[in-house]
């Protein structure tokens, strides 16, 4: 939720944010901080469509909402 562009070696976080999280393994880490580094506006691109992301799905309100809908107590439109 901070806006910032992030690297991780959970698929997880992939898949739950569109792909709009770039995965690296241990090994690769050096060389993919070096590539967004110089190709920040890649970056910047996808930091701001994981925000949008997180923004819409990944917020305490929006998680109880669809636990409260999953539970049958609340039903989404």
């Amino acid at each position: 939720l901070s806006g910032q562009f992030q690297l991780c070696d959970h698929p997880l976080a992939s898949s739950m944010f569109d792909n709009n999280i770039v995965l690296s393994s241990k090994k690769d880490w050096v060389d993919m901080v070096e590539y967004y580094k110089e190709n920040e506006d890649i970056a910047l691109n996808l930091a701001n469509k994981a925000y949008n992301i997180a923004i819409k799905n990944h917020t305490w309100k929006a998680r109880m909402k669809t636990f409260l809908s999953n539970i049958n107590v609340i039903h989404e439109k």
